[in-house]
């Protein structure tokens, strides 16, 4: 199931937030909730369970080791998922691109590789 993002952040509060401008953000080894915002982002989580909500913007997320929740929000992203855990992910509005191995659930995806 989808939460709406702003229930969504009010049951899980960020622990990792970035700019409205374009950003490069590193998750912790361990389980983050990363908001990061608007702009072209670049966002890994590294290892642990991460949420990512990129925002708007021309996105980049990779979630790193763990099975990992991303939301790319409005605009043309690009999420990665393809180390051997159930992840889920959302590109939201935009033409959206994944590459994602079989464990993962996507949703609002165009093109997969």
């Amino acid at each position: 199931m989808i939460v709406p993002f702003l229930v969504w952040l009010a049951l899980a509060p960020c622990t990792i937030t970035g700019t409205p401008g374009n950003d490069i953000i590193f998750g912790t080894t361990g389980n983050d909730v990363i908001c990061a915002l608007g702009g072209d982002d670049l966002v890994d989580g590294l290892a642990g369970r991460d949420v990512v909500w990129a925002g708007a913007g021309a996105d980049r997320i990779e979630g790193g080791a763990g099975a990992d929740t991303a939301y790319g929000g409005p605009g043309n992203d690009t999420l990665w998922a393809w180390d051997g855990t159930p992840d889920k992910l959302d590109g939201g509005p935009g033409v959206d691109r994944a590459w994602t191995d079989t464990l993962d659930r996507t949703w609002s995806i165009e093109r997969f590789s």
